[in-house]
């Protein structure tokens, strides 16, 4: 053999072992289906999707207890539903690596399409999360490209949901299940909250508290006697107007006894509000609208007893006072299904309510059929600990 064949034949053997070697450590994916891969950084996407997710969790766990972490990596101490928080989070990102490929495949047997203003509402809704989270995901191998895959997985799993359960789909929601569940779950308000604390959260003085119990007491006789609500809360933000910048003014020292005087004040003159009388029937609508609160049952941040009492009122349109630590509620609780136009502007919430965990088994059960191959290389490497 000449020197110059050895040397090729080295120089082809060197080759070769890089090679293998590189397809040997190939972590450029991590689950693969047909022709639906999940890239590592799409897997990285669901990966620190459901770290967020962990911490959130343990985060708000240990808050009712009256604790907190100390620093991040103590959320691995901690177990959500009996398992280890870093198993879970593993457990996560596998089961939406998986759901997306499930989706990828129904979308394309159900023969849906993506719209231009559902594209634009994906381009959105990039810009929107990516200014704000993009560093930490590029910090953490994700790039802008999976965060996109993600987001567009999102919004064909929503017209699956839809083409499963809408009004138009294969199994739409009964009309009088629905009203059940938004009678039970969802309330429209109105009210005027009268704060038991000051701007500085001190607690007002029993004088304080009796003042401001006696003004929901005025504001219930006002709306009996026929007083607009819409009326009564443009008075209700100018008195609450007053009643901080009183108390800001007795905080920095100016007025020793404004704090006090503020609390026992007559409503503000509605001279600086726009009464019903003033207004077109446009310009009551969009008032009206935006004086409109949702309190959804589930609601954990609010307070237990304003949710309790609003679901216990049946009296659609009927003022009363809900009193819980640190507030008064003057509220009005209104008919959520009175008509089409109000069911149709809950649907989607309801419809998430009542299908979505029936949806959820039936994404389990198709990507439970599928022959999906796994990178356990890549799961190895990618590691919960090392997200930043």
């Amino acid at each position: 053999m000449s020197i110059k064949t050895k040397l090729i034949s080295i120089v082809l053997s060197i080759i070769m072992v890089f090679s293998l070697s590189a397809c040997a450590d190939k972590t450029d994916w991590v689950y693969r289906q047909d022709d639906t891969t999940i890239s590592s950084g799409l897997y990285l996407t669901y990966l620190i999707n459901a770290h967020s997710d962990a911490t959130s969790q343990v985060s708000t766990k240990l808050q009712e207890e009256e604790k907190e972490l100390e620093k991040a990596s103590d959320i691995y101490n901690h177990e959500i539903d009996g398992v280890k928080v870093k198993d879970w989070i593993i457990q996560k990102a596998e089961e939406s690596s998986k759901q997306h490929i499930a989706i990828e495949n129904e979308f394309k047997r159900l023969n849906l399409s993506i719209s231009n203003e559902n594209k634009t509402r994906i381009t959105n809704a990039l810009k929107s999360f990516y200014s704000s989270y993009g560093p930490y995901y590029e910090r953490n191998g994700a790039n802008e490209k999976s965060i996109e895959l993600s987001l567009e997985n999102s919004m064909k799993r929503e017209l699956i949901f839809a083409k499963y359960y809408g009004n138009e789909g294969d199994h739409p929601v009964p009309e009088d299940e629905m009203k059940t569940y938004l009678q039970n779950n969802f309330a429209e308000v109105k009210y005027a909250l009268l704060p038991l604390k000051d701007i500085s959260g001190k607690k007002l003085s029993d004088e304080e508290i009796v003042a401001a119990e006696k003004r929901a007491d005025d504001y219930i006789q006002e709306l009996n006697k026929g007083k607009n609500i819409d009326d009564l809360l443009e008075e209700h933000k100018a008195y609450l107007k007053e009643v901080s910048e009183k108390q800001k003014e007795s905080a920095e020292g100016s007025s020793s006894s404004s704090s006090s005087s503020s609390s026992s004040s007559s409503s503000s003159s509605s001279s600086s509000s726009s009464s019903s009388s003033e207004l077109n029937e446009e310009e009551k609508k969009k008032r009206s609208e935006s004086n409109i609160s949702v309190i959804q049952k589930d609601n954990k941040k609010l307070p237990i007893e304003l949710i309790e009492k609003t679901f216990e009122q049946t009296q659609y349109g009927v003022p009363f006072i809900i009193k819980s630590e640190d507030y008064i509620f003057v509220e009005i609780r209104y008919d959520i299904v009175k008509d089409k136009e109000t069911i149709d502007k809950y649907a989607n919430s309801a419809l998430i309510g009542l299908r979505e965990d029936d949806f959820d088994k039936a994404l389990e059960s198709l990507f439970s059929k599928l022959d999906i191959a796994i990178n356990q290389k890549s799961i190895n490497k990618f590691s919960p600990n090392n997200i930043k």
